[in-house]
């Protein structure tokens, strides 16, 4: 017994070390930078903040050194906040101090002023104490009040510029969401944009429940939807598809006035008129090659009429078959579909050409005897100014045509309830301004939160914009 006892002893020790050795160790450094929110349409004028929270996950005391990289129009201010303290806007760079484990909270404050536009912050958060350690995210705000928003939902490398150099010829202010890194948009983000333009680039599965939703209301109330992207028609109206659902097909039938027909073969990727839509008229779109994206792979989306849905490009070579783009109406609303990837045209002046045409068709510049009446629209997105605002504000807008117009203005709190009628009569072409005190129709001062003022023109939703009440 006496001479088993040191061997007992020194197993159990070994034992002991060995689970000292399979314990997990932290690391001396550690960093965690969480971003929930990255994205916003804002009203001129007002601060949004984004909240970001800074960890320190190592095992001792690190400081961590934050750097603001700011690209936006040039009356905006983009600052941090760390913990209390705001820094102006000159300042972009800071230290902060974390014990091991401990948080803080750095916000990043955007603000457009004056200028209508878009553009980011980039913060970048690197340890100190292991300056491998760093971690970057892009903070994007999109003014209000421009008249085309351009979402742009891929993956596969940055269709931007695609898209930027055919708006640019149109003449039309518009705004960028890259919605992987900015997240969904409501409805009420889009109804500040008369235009949409949304290309689902090559990701699949790219149209969510949020954004069907959200995109059904645009339309339905007056906005007018730009929408292409590869095998959108296929994921959402084909039972073989592992996105399909009868909610989607319904979405694409009747919202868009488009259904799936069936494939059509990578090699006739080309379309040109179908029937006698002035949009497609003398156009001969190459689908692949050239400067384009070159991303039309294998098949593409063969397309026919549904609802109230009109041909508008037909796919053609060796009796391809299926119809490459339809559009429609919706409510007070307007829509193109293509069934092909828009950055896929062969060169820029067609891609410029197709956009100036579309554009055009949903502000009523360009008319078919298969088109319903154009009915008289906004010259100029409507705005509240100030916004936010206490206690009053004004809703401008401009009518446009050659005679008056029957005008109806209304505010809507945020569950669609009318609150207040601003005008219901005629009134003459040109700039319009219409006082709001804050309060409803019984004269009772009305909560802070958020307000639609909805302008129908002839009867029909000529434009919307968003208000900030606060107290």
């Amino acid at each position: 017994m006496i001479v088993a006892r040191p061997r007992l002893l020194h197993s159990g020790l070994a034992l002991l070390l060995s689970l000292v050795i399979a314990a997990p160790v932290l690391a001396a450094h550690g960093l965690q930078f969480d971003t929930p929110v990255q994205g916003s349409v804002t009203d001129l004028g007002y601060l949004q903040s984004f909240h970001t929270t800074i960890t320190n996950t190592g095992d001792q005391a690190d400081t961590y050194t934050v750097i603001i990289t700011r690209n936006m129009p040039g009356d905006w201010v983009g600052s941090l906040c760390e913990g209390t303290i705001c820094y102006p806007p000159f300042i972009s760079q800071i230290t902060v101090s974390l014990d091991a484990g401990a948080s803080t909270q750095v916000d990043v404050d955007m603000t457009p002023i004056d200028l209508e536009g878009y553009g980011s912050c980039a913060v970048q958060v690197t340890s100190d104490g292991n300056p491998s350690l760093t971690d970057t995210a892009t903070f994007s705000v999109v003014s209000s009040g421009l008249e085309v928003l351009l979402v742009v939902d891929d993956t596969h490398g940055d269709l931007t510029p695609y898209y930027t150099a055919a708006l640019n010829s149109t003449g039309k202010s518009y705004g960028v969401w890259k919605q992987v890194e900015m997240g969904d948009l409501t409805n009420l983000d889009l109804m500040n944009f008369s235009t949409v333009v949304w290309s689902a680039g090559e990701l699949s599965g790219a149209l969510g429940s949020n954004d069907f939703s959200a995109l059904a209301y645009y339309v339905q109330h007056g906005g007018n939807l730009f929408l292409n992207g590869r095998d959108l028609a296929y994921e959402s109206c084909d039972p073989g598809s592992p996105y399909y659902s009868a909610s989607n097909k319904a979405w694409f039938n009747y919202i868009l006035g488009v259904d799936y027909a069936g494939p059509v073969a990578s090699h006739y990727a080309s379309a040109r008129q179908a029937g006698n839509c002035p949009i497609a008229q003398g156009l001969d779109l190459t689908l692949s090659g050239g400067d384009g994206a070159d991303n039309t792979h294998l098949t593409l989306d063969g397309l026919a009429t549904s609802n109230v849905g009109i041909a508008s490009l037909e796919y053609y070579d060796a009796d391809a078959g299926g119809l490459a783009a339809i559009k429609s109406t919706y409510g007070s609303g307007r829509s193109y579909f293509a069934g092909f990837a828009f950055e896929a045209i062969d060169n820029a002046a067609d891609r410029s050409t197709l956009m100036q045409r579309v554009l055009g068709w949903f502000a009523g510049d360009v008319n078919a005897v298969d088109d319903q009446p154009v009915h008289p629209l906004l010259a100029a997105p409507a705005r509240a100014v100030p916004n936010p605002f206490n206690p009053r504000t004004s809703v401008r807008f401009e009518v446009g045509g050659a005679g008056a117009v029957n005008a109806r203005v209304a505010v809507y709190d945020i569950r669609g309830q009318l609150v207040r009628r601003l005008l219901d009569g005629q009134v003459q072409p040109g700039p319009q301004s219409l006082a709001w005190d804050g309060r409803d129709d019984q004269g009772r001062a009305l909560a802070t939160g958020v307000y639609l003022a909805r302008i129908q023109l002839d009867g029909q939703d000529a434009g919307c914009t968003k208000m900030t009440l606060t107290k």
